[in-house]
């Protein structure tokens, strides 16, 4: 039966372009992976594509480029998540838009899915994240766990 999917995105050798990793560890930590599947999806790519179309539902973790403060974090939607890829929501969002519209023509997009993504304050090459993302962990994660217990436990409906 299949699970539902908690996948990280991004690269942690670029500070806060690596938040998805980061919090996926934390989840980690936390003992979730016993209910849901966590994925460290990395930077992307279409070795996802399996990931995507298998999971019951889909919670996706990643930096987001949306204009606002360091450290603002937001939900959105699989729409909003594709009528904004055209200005880039990150490094790697536009192949997110790619794999998940494959996913759609293929007829396996999870019928549930959401992206958490946090605005980073830095993506320049570097191990920490920046202060204002550090401080953006426990709502992002508040965000999540709200997330698994509503959606996860009840039919996931964005």
């Amino acid at each position: 039966m299949a699970k539902p999917v908690v996948l990280g995105l991004g690269n942690p050798l670029y500070r806060d372009e690596g938040i998805g990793i980061h919090l996926l560890q934390r989840l980690r930590q936390s003992g979730l992976a016993s209910q849901i599947k966590l994925v460290d999806g990395g930077t992307g790519g279409l070795s996802l594509l399996p990931v995507i179309e298998t999971a019951a539902q889909l919670l996706i973790i990643d930096a987001v480029n949306w204009d606002k403060p360091p450290g603002t974090v937001g939900l959105f939607s699989y729409e909003q998540l594709i009528q904004l890829a055209r200005p880039r929501l990150s490094p790697h969002q536009v192949a997110l838009a790619d794999l998940l519209a494959l996913a759609c023509w293929r007829g396996k997009l999870p019928p549930d899915l959401v992206l958490l993504g946090i605005q980073p304050a830095d993506i320049r090459p570097g191990l920490e994240l920046s202060p204002q993302v550090k401080a953006a962990i426990p709502v992002a994660l508040e965000q999540v766990y709200d997330i698994i217990a509503f959606y996860f436990g009840a039919g996931w409906h964005c």
